[in-house]
C-alpha cells in the first residue's frame, strides 16, 4: 500500500512528468546550494534495540568538517529516513516558508514533512537515536542501508532498499532522460 506522499508523488509525476521525476521539490523549486563535500556511498548498519544506529565515519566526519555540527535533524521521505546536518536543515525551513500557503499541496507536503521531523545529535559513540515513529514510518528493522545523497543521508531497511533500488534502475532510461532535461547531465 502507497503512503499518501508515495500516492501523492505519483500523481505529480503523472500529471508533471515532462520535466521532474515525482519529486516534489523538483516541482516546486525547494533548491539550495548546500556547496562543499557532499555525502556519497552507501553502508550496511544495524539498528539496535533502543532505536540507535552508528553512522559511518567518513559521513561524521563530513559533518563535522563542513558544517561544524553533530546536530541532525530527521524527518520521512519516500519509506525512508532522511538524516540532515542542522545548517542544511535550516536552509530547507528558509526555502519552505517561501511556499504558497494558498496551494493546498504544499500546505500539505509541510504539514507532513515538518510534522515529521525529529531533532538528534551524534553520541561520542558515533550513534543517532532514531524517534520511534520515523523507525515505524520507514520499516526499520535491525538491517539498514545508510545512503549518502549529496546534502543529506537516508536510513533505509535493507529490503526497502533492495526494493526500491531494483525499481529505479528498471526505470533508468526515463530517469535519465528526465534528468537531462533538467540540465544535470
Amino acid at each position: 500500500m502507497l503512503s499518501f506522499l508515495h500516492k501523492f508523488q505519483y500523481k505529480k509525476y503523472k500529471k508533471y512528468k515532462k520535466g521532474c521525476i515525482s519529486h516534489f521539490s523538483v516541482y516546486y523549486g525547494l533548491k539550495w546550494d548546500v556547496g562543499g563535500q557532499m555525502f556519497r556511498g552507501r553502508y550496511s548498519f544495524t539498528i539496535d534495540s533502543k532505536g540507535r544506529i552508528s553512522m559511518p565515519s567518513k559521513f561524521r566526519d563530513q559533518m563535522k568538517k563542513m558544517y561544524d555540527t553533530n546536530n541532525v535533524v530527521l524527518t520521512s521521505l519516500d519509506g525512508s529516513v532522511f538524516v540532515y546536518p542542522d545548517p542544511i536543515w535550516q536552509k530547507i525551513e528558509e526555502k519552505a516558508k517561501t511556499l504558497p500557503l494558498s496551494n493546498k499541496q504544499a500546505r500539505q507536503f509541510l504539514r507532513l514533512f515538518f510534522s515529521g521531523a525529529s531533532d538528534a545529535s551524534i553520541d561520542s559513540h558515533g550513534r543517532i537515536t532514531i524517534a520511534s515513529f520515523l523507525i515505524s514510518y520507514a520499516e526499520l528493522k535491525r538491517d539498514v542501508m545508510i545512503v549518502g545523497n549529496l546534502d543529506h543521508i537516508e536510513l533505509w531497511d535493507k529490503k526497502r532498499w533492495q526494493d526500491t533500488k531494483t525499481m529505479i534502475e528498471s526505470n533508468q532510461d526515463f530517469i535519465t532522460d528526465s534528468i537531462s532535461k533538467l540540465g544535470i547531465f
